[in-house]
């Protein structure tokens, strides 16, 4: 899922680091695929549980409980490295050369269908589909805007 930066070298973490990709990695539909069997993947390796009380996600999908996807999403941003892309600002890829400059490396800069990106998390617009695909049970959390959901239907 992530692509080879445009050198490994020690950066300022303050800096958002700016990744070459081609540019139908932008594409939902050319992302879909790969990142849906990297979730599928770290769903199916989770361990089984020995306190019924507390499944994992794996076994709550087995079980067809509901999944919040607010939770699921949270869960996957935090434990796997599975991530989306979104192009980079120009201010990104500025601040990115200039750091890679400073420590001697090589700046930011696309060749013919590359576009210059920067990563992001996971959505739960996206974990809904992945659920959508494989029939899992999902529902959204509480609303921002206040007031409960209804129910699991």
């Amino acid at each position: 899922m992530r692509p080879k930066s445009t050198k490994q070298v020690a950066v300022n973490p303050s800096i958002v680091p700016v990744h070459r990709v081609p540019s139908a990695h932008l594409e939902w539909s050319n992302l879909k695929s790969p990142m849906f069997a990297a979730i599928t993947a770290h769903v199916r390796s989770l361990p089984p549980t020995t306190n019924p009380s507390h499944p994992s996600w794996h076994e709550k999908m087995l079980m067809y409980d509901p999944i919040v996807l607010e939770d699921f999403t949270a869960h996957l941003n935090a434990q796997t490295n599975v991530r989306a892309w979104k192009r980079a600002t120009k201010a990104q890829i500025k601040s990115w050369n200039n750091e890679m400059k400073k420590i001697g490396g090589e700046g930011a800069g696309c060749g013919e269908n590359e576009v210059l990106v920067v990563e992001r998390e996971l959505e739960a617009w996206m974990v809904r589909e992945w659920c959508e695909s494989l029939g899992v049970c999902c529902v959204f959390g509480e609303r921002k805007q206040g007031g409960a959901r209804k129910g699991f239907y």
